[in-house]
């Protein structure tokens, strides 16, 4: 018998299931990370991946219920009626996921590996670097905080501000019958209604006050997004994986999320080492394949987490097509500035940006420098008002910041919080209760 929050929890070791990320079963390289699907009571509990949609989920310990697909999709139509056609009819097909429902409370009960590399990565062996760890104090939990840590929020504690159906002009009206006449066969192939897709370019570029300039940066921006979504078949690229010297050289990870529900990435491409960047991104005698691993790394992370969102919508009944990204720069140096670093850079994040418009809720700069904060006011100014609204810069008492959108449960130990599960760079730790590899598929 293992006691864990005052409870006992029967674990039989003959009956192994399978690990939540990698799905590898007793072949999983993660031994501690095998999951064990019995409840409290030691009677086995069945997976939610069996269930179908529509189907009732069951009653939670606290009583409170998951809604169904049918139940969810019934309370948006009644809740986001558009008025006088005066808003765009946002796709309710948001909600329509695979027959996956998600992992109720009880099934994210279970063991936390210390560490252990679990993604679906078998290009390489071994074991990532830790993260850097800042210079910050922790924060205490309460006695009442204690209890399920290794499960996500039943219920969010705010509505996610993306979720409210937009009042939209003439003009935005007109920009969404356009969208939808030229690219609206490719968009519901590639099931990015279920995020939006249409009403974040409408948003993201309503700062451009010329109209025509206006349509011709979105159909330009479109066009590149499919352009980019073929070339690198977007569809198909979470089937294959970073090496580990890449996730070790451009380390992301995915990690909690915040009060509203956004998944929270961090970033710590400002703290990476050059010389890695270097060796295993830009060591290309090709020019043409200048910087194609760096795209292929961070579109595959963002595709899990496109997926994290998809799932949350569903879980939580609302409109989830942001994220919060943290950007450690504890460790940047001019040499991020120079040569290759800055040109793969530039052109990354330059991608990343006119693909996925109004997809980040809130960036976090933390462990910055007096030297950074000087660079960063000169930067600041070529931003438009929306973007610089969304970036907080802070040095390294940022924790406090942190925890006024994110729970210290959401937060990992190594910048200060107490989440229970341990950082895997390029997914979602190995145990944790998202399948991030289904969402839009």
């Amino acid at each position: 018998l293992k006691v864990r929050g005052g409870k006992q929890l029967r674990v039989m070791g003959a009956s192994m299931g399978v690990c939540r990320t990698c799905n590898l079963g007793s072949t999983c390289t993660d031994r501690r990370a095998i999951q064990r699907d019995f409840d409290y009571s030691g009677k086995h509990l069945e997976r939610n991946t069996s269930r179908k949609i529509g189907e009732q989920q069951p009653v939670s310990r606290s009583g409170a219920t998951t809604k169904t697909l049918s139940e969810v999709i019934e309370t948006d139509s009644q809740s986001s009626t558009p008025s006088g056609g005066s808003e765009v009819a946002i796709d309710r097909d948001i909600l329509q996921v695979r027959k996956q429902t998600l992992s109720t409370e009880e099934d994210a009960q279970q063991h936390v590996p210390e560490y252990s590399k679990c993604d679906r990565d078998e290009s390489s062996s071994a074991t990532p670097v830790a993260p850097i760890t800042p210079p910050v104090p922790s924060v205490t939990l309460e006695e009442s905080e204690q209890g399920d840590r290794y499960a996500l929020p039943i219920e969010l504690q705010r509505r996610p501000p993306e979720s409210k159906s937009p009042t939209l002009d003439a003009e935005d009206r007109e920009i969404a019958a356009q969208i939808k006449e030229m690219f609206g066969a490719k968009i519901a192939q590639c099931s990015l209604h279920k995020l939006c897709f249409e009403q974040r370019f409408i948003i993201g570029y309503k700062t451009i006050k010329n109209k025509k300039k206006r349509w011709q940066q979105i159909s330009a921006d479109l066009n590149y997004y499919f352009e980019m979504h073929t070339k690198y078949d977007l569809e198909n690229i979470i089937q294959t994986h970073s090496t580990t010297q890449e996730l070790q050289a451009w380390p992301q990870f995915i990690y909690g999320q915040d009060k509203y529900g956004h998944p929270v990435m961090y970033d710590l491409i400002a703290s990476s080492d050059c010389a890695q960047i270097k060796q295993y991104f830009l060591n290309h005698k090709n020019k043409a394949s200048f910087g194609e691993s760096a795209f292929l790394h961070v579109l595959r992370f963002l595709r899990k987490l496109d997926n994290y969102k998809v799932q949350n919508s569903v879980k939580y009944g609302q409109r989830i097509y942001q994220h919060v990204q943290i950007m450690d720069v504890q460790k940047f140096g001019f040499d991020h500035l120079k040569g290759d670093n800055r040109k793969i850079t530039q052109a990354v994040i330059g991608s990343i940006t006119r693909m996925y418009p109004e997809a980040v809720s809130k960036i976090y700069v933390i462990n910055a420098s007096s030297a950074f904060r000087k660079l960063w006011s000169v930067i600041e100014k070529f931003l438009d008002k929306a973007t610089r609204k969304k970036v907080v810069v802070l040095g390294s008492d940022y924790l406090q910041s942190l925890l006024q959108d994110i729970d210290s449960k959401m937060i990992p130990p190594c910048y200060g919080g107490h989440g229970a599960w341990t950082v895997n760079y390029g997914s979602v730790p190995c145990d944790y209760p998202i399948d991030v590899y289904h969402g839009l598929d």
